[in-house]
């Protein structure tokens, strides 16, 4: 099934680096419920040809019965970086690359039991703040001593200096630690005082596995302006609604942070 993401305008002209006038086709889409994979907006840079094939007349025309044939028929002439393709869920559709599809039977394919790579949004039991963290396998293969993940630790979890806790956070995202902690201590800095240490927080969730689209409105709710800001909130809650416990930790921690 291919994944929808609802980004903000912000991330889109800045994350995935599209031109205003995408963006604005983008909201305007997302308004009659087509959405896109982050992979596909990935692909939609100023001049390419997928900028040039979403802009066309048509695409919001017929936004409500876009199917892949259509897409490829309105694509005819264009040299597109990848085959695109359209499913229609529950009250929308999606647009996406077709090799995310093939690529499904890959991902949906469990990982080895105790295998370091596994995503760590697993619950482990019916607390939601320990949601985010795995189920206990061997630890990775670590390049940090134990002596300088002790001082990470501390840093992120009880010191004063946010762009210290920042760096911290950067730091752990990148080293060869357990999930498991990772996920602990990401978790626990959603819900940090400073906005700049809970979107990194996000940026290090997103990176174990947590939904783009919840990772961006946690960014955003950190970083957004006011009106960007309560589209977040309303983006997460209704995500808080139908997740499972791990996603529905990171929300309650995010929300609850910006209630402070």
């Amino acid at each position: 099934m291919l994944d929808g993401v609802r980004p903000t305008r912000a991330d889109l002209t800045g994350r995935f680096g599209l031109s205003q006038r995408l963006a604005v086709r983008v909201g305007a889409l997302l308004s009659t419920h087509v959405e896109f994979t982050a992979a596909l907006l990935e692909l939609c840079r100023p001049g390419s040809a997928l900028e040039g094939l979403l802009l066309k007349r048509e695409i919001l025309a017929e936004a409500a019965h876009l199917d892949t044939a259509r897409l490829g028929v309105l694509a005819s002439g264009l040299e597109l970086e990848a085959d695109l393709a359209v499913e229609e869920q529950e009250r929308k559709r999606v647009v996406g690359l077709a090799e995310e599809l093939a690529a499904e039977a890959g991902f949906a394919a469990p990982p080895p039991v105790g295998d370091p790579t596994a995503l760590a949004l697993t619950p482990l039991d019916v607390d939601p703040l320990a949601g985010l963290m795995p189920q206990m396998g061997p630890s990775a293969a670590s390049v940090m001593s134990g002596e300088e993940l002790a001082r990470l630790k501390l840093t992120i979890l009880t010191a004063v200096d946010s762009r210290a806790k920042v760096e911290a956070l950067r730091k752990l995202r990148i080293a060869a630690v357990p999930q498991n902690e990772k996920g602990l201590l990401f978790l626990r800095a959603v819900s940090d005082e400073s906005p700049e240490v809970r979107s990194e927080a996000a940026t290090g969730l997103r990176s174990l596995g947590l939904d783009d689209a919840t990772a961006s409105a946690v960014r955003t709710l950190s970083e957004g302006t006011p009106a960007e800001k309560a589209a977040a909130i309303n983006t997460l809650t209704l995500r808080a609604a139908d997740s499972g416990d791990a996603e529905r930790a990171v929300v309650i921690a995010a929300l609850a942070a910006d209630l402070r």
